[in-house]
């Protein structure tokens, strides 16, 4: 929207003008970005999304040893990248 006002010649200054054309811009910004959340939304809606998160098994969610161990070797593995790629 800054580009838009650019191209269209407004030069931004200390007067009561730039205030009410920053006003009307912000103000705007939060109406298109408002519509554009409600039309995602809806989006969603028509998908099946019901704000509850379904996965494929009866128990509930649990983190196992192994779990952690797989993290802190992908962790580690991503560290040594990071400490290999300084050193050269």
């Amino acid at each position: 929207m800054g580009v838009a006002m650019d191209s269209r010649g407004f030069k931004k200054g200390t007067n009561l003008h730039t205030l009410k054309t920053i006003g009307r811009l912000v103000g705007m910004l939060f109406v298109r970005s408002y519509e554009r959340t409600e039309g995602v939304y809806q989006a969603m809606i028509s998908r099946g999304y019901s704000s509850n998160f379904k996965y494929l098994g009866e128990k509930e969610f649990r983190i196992y040893k192994k779990d952690i161990l797989l993290a802190i070797l992908v962790g580690s593995v991503a560290i040594g990248f990071v400490i290999l790629g300084r050193i050269q």
